[in-house]
């Protein structure tokens, strides 16, 4: 997680300079999209995820409705996930902002 932020601050500090912040939260929302799709990822068999999910606090339809699905992330873009993976969760794993 180390590389991502030292890549992460430093691509913020080069392109920080910028008028427009909107294409800098929408390319920050990608990358945590994208890192939601990783976690996802790792745990590989829908009981796996199921699991770790409920263990995020997810409700049983909500992980169950998620871990269905484990395999195909792209299915898994929508707000459950989000709810689940927070952004509070993404920092508290190490994950940076672009504003920081």
């Amino acid at each position: 997680m180390w590389q991502l932020q030292r890549y992460l601050q430093g691509w913020w500090r080069y392109f920080g300079l910028t008028e427009s912040r909107r294409g800098l939260r929408d390319v920050e929302g990608w990358i945590r999209r994208r890192i939601r799709c990783l976690i996802l990822y790792q745990y590989r068999t829908p009981r796996r995820a199921y699991r770790a999910l409920r263990g995020l606090g997810a409700r049983d339809l909500q992980a169950r409705a998620v871990a269905a699905h484990v395999s195909r992330w792209w299915w898994n873009s929508n707000g459950v996930v989000n709810r689940i993976l927070s952004n509070s969760y993404l920092a508290r794993l190490g994950v940076p902002t672009l504003a920081s």
